[in-house]
């Protein structure tokens, strides 16, 4: 069966305190496993990135579920598509909580300048985040996260 792989960033909500993140990713774990969904959330100074696998009806559920839940604004989907095989086949739902300063550490950063990119709005940062395909030499692969 074909897996559908979507990737999304958002923003939290003011209204949505950090300190239910823990309650947030246990309900969504506990879903998750109900609908056969894998992938992993990245949480960096208020902003979400997550990389959410399964059939393509239960993605688009989901989807749908994380643009009208009122803990997110600003939901844009970064990457949508087909894949033979999970790349997160056991995660439930892996989870990442970092800093921007901890982000712009990670071998494979690169700073865009903010000049040569147009915004939405004057106040929202773009970064974006190479992989390479070991992580770990400097042959870097597609761009996977925009912040």
């Amino acid at each position: 069966m074909p897996i559908r792989q979507l990737i999304y960033r958002s923003q939290k909500a003011e209204s949505f305190p950090e300190s239910e993140l823990h309650a947030l990713l246990h309900g969504c774990k506990e879903a998750n496993t109900a609908h056969e969904i894998t992938g992993i959330l990245f949480y960096i100074d208020g902003h979400f990135i997550q990389c959410i696998e399964g059939s393509v009806a239960d993605v688009e559920q989901l989807l749908s579920n994380i643009i009208h839940d009122a803990r997110n604004i600003n939901v844009v989907v970064l990457s949508d598509m087909m894949l033979a095989e999970r790349a997160f086949p056991t995660w439930w739902m892996g989870f990442r909580r970092m800093s921007t300063a901890e982000l712009m550490q990670q071998k494979g950063f690169i700073e865009i300048s903010s000049k040569k990119i147009k915004y939405d709005s004057e106040n929202d940062p773009i970064k974006l985040v190479y992989a390479s395909p070991s992580f770990t030499d400097d042959n870097y692969g597609p761009i996977i996260f925009v912040l």
